[in-house]
């Protein structure tokens, strides 16, 4: 099930305080239901400082949602200890849960065939440091992970779409056959 369809079929929403939200399109929602066919990161500007998005594309074979989200948020921490169990060749759903301590803190949970993906606990989380008197997280090495993370799913993506058109298997595939 998706978000209500604009005329070209395409739908943009962001992650803010526990919901998927676009306000012109008047998108409120907790979940959305389909079959991820990208992840990408760019860059994004937040109250004057740069700040780095994931920008995931699903759909439910209808429409097709692109959700974006801050890459070094807790959010991003729970989809990428997750989205790594679970099968990308099939449809997820995709969650956001809000903070009840902080409103605009969002957390993810993913479900597929109807079982709730548990988080991979061995999935590097940020790292907190004091610099002078104050606490900060650094996020160089979950920002290494999450790299692999994107690459992995976009190879299997591009695996999975080249099965499908009825390419040659996985194991065939060479830098003479790829696209790109």
């Amino acid at each position: 099930m998706g978000f209500e369809t604009n005329e070209n079929n395409r739908i943009y929403a962001n992650v803010s305080c526990g919901r998927f939200v676009n306000k012109r399109s008047n998108i409120n929602a907790t979940t959305y239901t389909g079959k991820i066919m990208a992840i990408s990161e760019k860059e994004d500007e937040y109250e004057g400082n740069k700040i780095q998005k994931i920008q995931l594309t699903m759909s439910d074979g209808v429409e097709t949602a692109i959700i974006t989200f801050t890459k070094n948020s807790w959010y991003g921490c729970g989809f990428f200890s997750r989205i790594t169990v679970a099968d990308i060749s099939q449809p997820v759903t995709l969650g956001v849960l809000g903070s009840d301590q902080n409103e605009k803190m969002s957390f993810c949970w993913i479900r597929q065939n109807d079982k709730i993906i548990a988080k991979n606990n061995d999935f590097v989380q940020p790292e907190k440091v004091v610099v002078g008197k104050s606490m900060v997280l650094n996020w160089e090495f979950y920002d290494e992970e999450v790299a692999k993370i994107i690459n992995d799913i976009n190879s299997a993506i591009i695996a999975d779409n080249h099965l499908i058109d009825g390419g040659d298997a996985v194991d065939d595939l060479t830098d003479e056959t790829i696209p790109f």
